[in-house]
């Protein structure tokens, strides 16, 4: 980030929670965001598919117990997270960094975290890196 405002770099792929400040005071400019669909947060930037790259990389966050814990547990826990992203107030915090927040159901979030290590996992193989360390 600190490149691309410094006019060392032309061109970055960046978190939207680091440069909406940016981009809203004029200082960086969205060419295309990587989810599949235009965000309804701000539906004026293109996809990386309508502007010819072929992408659906949507970043997401996820509240996580331990495996094994209860299921009235988890339940009760998912039903106080639906609650806080269905105000008002949580939807614009996180519009404001440039998502839409979406719910799904704890089985959903488990399939979603599982299918997107395996996505990962293809663009490391692809990128050919390597485990250091």
């Amino acid at each position: 980030l600190n490149e691309m405002l410094s006019g060392k770099i032309d061109y970055g792929a960046l978190d939207p929670g680091y440069t909406m400040s940016q981009v809203r005071e004029g200082r960086l400019r969205v060419l295309a965001v990587s989810s599949g669909k235009r965000l309804q947060a701000n539906p004026e930037y293109p996809t990386m598919t309508e502007s010819g790259v072929p992408m659906d990389l949507t970043g997401w966050w996820a509240a996580m117990v331990p495996a094994g814990t209860p299921k009235p547990i988890v339940t009760k826990i998912n039903q106080w997270f639906v609650q806080i992203v269905k105000t008002d107030e949580t939807k614009k915090y996180l519009n404001n960094y440039g998502g839409d927040p979406f719910i799904i159901s704890p089985e959903e979030g488990q399939e979603l975290f599982l299918r997107t290590i395996k996505e990962w996992g293809e663009y490391v193989k692809v990128a050919n890196i390597e485990p250091k360390g």
